[in-house]
């Protein structure tokens, strides 16, 4: 008789979950699964993209402002403007410091050459070779002896400039990228950041 109570009992349970979809506490079905995992995922990337979008829009927002030359920031001083209008030669300007990029800063050590062009107006030229961006060297006198014009050689490939930065001679296929100097106070700088590129 036990027998027949606990297969009856188990034949009515077993009826009456097909019946009325009876689903134990806890328990999720696949559908269920799928759906709350998607959302829960979807929520957290839309909180990590809205909160990296604007933190990105922050410090972006924050580095639009201008600049001004004595915040030092991409401005490098070169030195007097008497210095270089008195000058007969090119003169190579060596600098060394902290450049705000961003918000990282950092430490640049760099050279530039400063002479003068045709109407005695102050030039300051990259020292990067257009070839292939080898840092070009002042020429020397034996050099001069084979080229009068030859001003700024390049050593990697034989890249040849003249005063101006323009090429004359080798594979370099334009003129060295030149910056605009800026005077404040009597003091020449330029802008670490904007070269002009010449064709």
């Amino acid at each position: 008789m036990n027998d027949k109570m606990f297969l009856s009992f188990g034949e009515v349970r077993m009826m009456d979950y097909k019946k009325h979809s009876i689903k134990l506490p806890g328990t999720l079905t696949r559908r269920e699964f799928i759906t709350k995992t998607g959302l829960f995922t979807g929520g957290v990337i839309a909180i990590l993209t809205g909160t990296t979008a604007l933190g990105l829009y922050g410090a972006t927002k924050k580095n639009l402002k201008s600049v001004a030359v004595n915040e030092q920031t991409t401005w490098i001083e070169l030195g007097s403007t008497e210095q270089f209008q008195q000058m007969e030669d090119v003169i190579q300007v060596d600098f060394s410091t902290e450049i705000q990029d961003a918000w990282v800063a950092r430490k640049v050590n760099g050279t530039v050459y400063v002479t003068k062009d045709k109407n005695g107006e102050l030039m300051v030229l990259s020292p990067v070779c257009t070839h292939l961006g080898c840092n070009v060297a002042l020429g020397t006198d034996s050099d001069r002896k084979i080229n009068p014009e030859l001003e700024f050689y390049c050593p990697c490939h034989g890249g040849q400039y003249n005063r101006l930065g323009v090429n004359i001679g080798g594979p370099p296929p334009r003129p060295l990228d030149i910056y605009k100097p800026v005077v404040q106070d009597g003091i020449m700088y330029i802008n670490y950041f904007e070269q002009v590129q010449r064709k």
